[in-house]
């Protein structure tokens, strides 16, 4: 997932009133432009982003 895939998915995730609370039970890394990891972990779900 990259940053802004996680930002449009915590954007969504906002507009629902009131928001649901996550678990955060998915989780996948975040990726730059090219590709690579980087040191971020985002929920799939919601988009907010999850410790390592």
């Amino acid at each position: 997932m990259t940053k802004s895939q996680a930002i449009d998915l915590q954007a969504k995730w906002k507009q629902q009133d009131p928001p649901p609370l996550c678990e955060h039970l998915k989780v996948e890394s975040e990726r730059n432009v090219d590709g690579d990891v980087t040191d971020h972990n985002h929920c799939t779900v919601c988009g907010q982003s999850v410790p390592r």
